[in-house]
């Protein structure tokens, strides 16, 4: 499965996708010559004036990889690292959770379920996503924070704290995964009848504190963060006197999907348990309530839907609390009647049967890799197509004049490859026409017979909101019926 998923990722690793033409072309402006520089547009897409974005760290992995190699192909190697990594970790944290060692299956039942989700086919087909490192970071933690609980291990903590100290960075809300858990265990532990854990008033101070430490590392993090926010924020917002980047989303909307149902139903499943004795707080319960109140946290931002790339943390706890479910439901009874073979099988199609189930309802993984999908390569398949035409055009002694407007593509220099007299734009707005580049760059220009107008990726649908009138243009090329961009028109007139 993870090998499939693997050529796939690759095969389709493209930079044709919005906000990563911008930040590529960074990469090919000094001829590969300014490596271990950081990249203009990747550092104000996470932290600029104007947006007050808080989490620096977004697109570190970016950052380096840009300085080793500009093929995205190669960058997409780490998003599978990190994918494989995500998956691997989360099927140790179930068997060890459950106590099933034995539950050989539970990779397989795994990757299914969690590469099966709209998120992860945002955040892992593409890389302008920090919720796939952000997710990454928060499989280690959790993982190293459990590790921590049973053996106690200087390493296991030191490993935990890292991860969120970088987790931490990487998303505005990010601090919520981490703080929480450590709140929950505290708190647990407080009204925890075990002598094992340790009693202020029994035990003292030092015996408390030195049990808590990483709890209270974890704490010291949180004021080491919410003091970064104030001053590198919020204060300066106040100052400037504009509000926080997407701030007109707050309250927006909640979609919620069948896999955050069973998230809240589980949760509130262990709260009865937990309330009536029969069991103690675990670290489960403490990334349930993390998952929930990030989920939280995005709705009083941006509004939360289940299938945004934003969601990808609570799929992947989720997906813990449904094969935690498998391994202490039927498991156990599987276990005892049928090998292990038989029980990956049984698995395997549960797993299918969930995925199957969710595919009937919209915004699914497969509607979203479908759309992605055809998104790249409707860009990449008018672009190519262009660079042909206009060379055609070129070769035949024709003076080449190429028009495009509202575009991802715009002052980039991608369209600075293709073969032209002048590139120019026509302003949405004003409707007027300006000459960006090649003869007489910088002068107003009036359309003529023989001109090229280029529709890469804006689509009929916005060019017709922006008021664009092309009754004096022919269409020459289209990619494809199923997608609105991919156009090439010529003026006829």
């Amino acid at each position: 499965m993870l090998a499939i998923a693997s050529l796939f990722l690759i095969s389709e690793a493209s930079w044709f996708y919005k906000e990563i033409i911008g930040w590529y072309d960074d990469i090919n402006a000094n001829n590969l010559l300014d490596n271990f520089s950081l990249r203009a547009n990747l550092t104000s897409e996470t932290f600029t004036r104007n947006d007050f974005r808080f989490y620096p760290l977004a697109f570190a992995d970016l950052q380096i990889l840009s300085w080793f190699t500009p093929y995205v192909k190669v960058w997409m190697l780490f998003n599978i690292a990190e994918l494989i990594t995500t998956i691997y970790l989360g099927a140790r944290i179930v068997k060890h959770m459950t106590e099933s060692p034995q539950a050989k299956e539970l990779l397989l039942m795994f990757s299914l379920l969690f590469i099966a989700t709209a998120p992860a086919a945002f955040s892992y087909l593409q890389f302008i996503y920090s919720e796939r490192i952000l997710t990454f970071l928060f499989a280690i933690f959790t993982w190293n924070y459990l590790a921590f609980q049973t053996t106690r291990s200087r390493k296991s903590a030191n490993l935990a704290l890292a991860a969120a100290l970088i987790g931490s960075f990487c998303k505005d809300t990010a601090i919520l995964l981490f703080a929480i858990p450590a709140a929950t265990t505290t708190i647990g532990g407080i009204f925890a009848n075990h002598h094992s854990i340790p009693v202020i008033r029994r035990d003292g101070w030092k015996a408390w504190m030195r049990h808590f430490r990483l709890e209270l590392w974890i704490f010291n993090l949180s004021l080491f963060f919410l003091t970064s926010f104030l001053y590198l924020t919020y204060l300066p917002s106040i100052i400037a006197g504009e509000a926080r980047y997407d701030a007109e989303l707050s309250m927006n909307q909640i979609e919620p999907d069948a896999r955050f149902i069973f998230l809240i139903a589980f949760s509130i499943w262990s709260l009865l348990k937990i309330i009536s004795g029969k069991r103690d707080v675990n670290l489960l319960d403490g990334i349930n309530l993390a998952a929930l109140t990030y989920a939280g946290g995005l709705y009083w931002l941006v509004g939360f839907s289940s299938s945004n790339y934003m969601s990808l943390p609570i799929h992947f706890v989720a997906v813990i609390d449904i094969l935690a479910i498998w391994c202490i439901g039927p498991r156990p009874w599987l276990q005892n009647n049928l090998n292990a073979k038989a029980i990956t099988g049984i698995g395997f199609l549960c797993s299918s049967a969930i995925i199957y189930t969710e595919l009937q309802f919209p915004g699914n993984a497969y509607s979203r890799i479908k759309n992605i999908t055809r998104t790249h390569r409707s860009w990449e398949g008018t672009y190519n197509q262009s660079s042909l035409v206009l060379r055609e055009a070129r070769e035949q002694g024709k003076e080449v004049n190429v028009i495009i407007s509202k575009s991802w593509f715009r002052r980039f220099n991608h369209l600075k490859r293709l073969h032209y007299d002048r590139l120019i734009y026509l302003n949405e707005d004003s409707k007027n026409y300006l000459i960006i580049d090649g003869k007489d760059k910088g002068g107003s220009y009036i359309p003529r017979k023989g001109d090229y107008f280029l529709d890469l990726d804006t689509g009929k649908k916005r060019m017709k909101e922006f008021g664009f009138n092309l009754k004096d243009f022919e269409l020459i090329y289209k990619y494809s019926p199923k997608v609105s961009n991919g156009h090439i028109y010529i003026k006829s007139r």
